[in-house]
């Protein structure tokens, strides 16, 4: 199951190595932060860099989460473990949409690491997704910014909708 732990923005490495070093291997299944690949223009020529796709957050695979949260108490900098129940030692997980969405975007198969989309425009700003994790979830897509090649998707993520950056990378233009 997959709980995400709050942390201080841009120290979303440095946690993991505490995190790691702080935490019985045993109870850990995984833990990561999820990135997305944004393209950028630097010297006339297209480069890709890595971004995070949640700052300040952190996600945590793990069947035994009582025990990593009493070891995760002890971790300098942690800030808290979303989906508490008010002051019980109940937390909620990810839901099962939630969870296949965090693996078909960023999982293990692609390193945690949500890569350029190759797209396709027609007429009207539509966007056809021709390669990538989003193909076949067009209907996420919300925003479009051809400047900075990349697009806004929206999904439901802990009870609420939320917005994330995917880089893109334009293929064709049909009028």
């Amino acid at each position: 199951m997959y709980y995400v732990i709050q942390v201080q923005a841009s120290k979303e490495d440095r946690m993991i190595e505490e995190i790691k070093r702080h935490i019985t291997k045993d109870f850990l299944i995984d833990i990561f932060s999820p990135l997305y690949v944004q393209r950028k223009k630097i010297k006339g020529q297209w480069v890709d860099c890595e971004k995070p796709a949640f700052p300040g957050y952190i996600f945590i695979e793990t069947e035994n989460i009582k025990e990593v949260f009493r070891e995760l108490y002890y971790v300098e900098g942690f800030a808290k473990l979303l989906g508490r129940e008010s002051n019980s030692e109940n937390f909620l997980p990810l839901s099962k949409s939630e969870s296949k969405m965090v693996e078909v975007l960023y999982g293990k198969q692609n390193d945690h690491t949500l890569g350029v989309n190759q797209i396709q425009l027609e007429q009207g700003m539509k966007i056809r997704v021709l390669k990538g994790q989003l193909f076949g979830l067009e209907g996420l897509i919300k925003k479009i910014n051809l400047h900075k090649r990349n697009v806004t998707i929206t999904f439901p993520f802990g009870g609420k909708a939320i917005e994330a950056t995917v880089g893109i990378d334009i293929v064709d233009k049909i009028d």
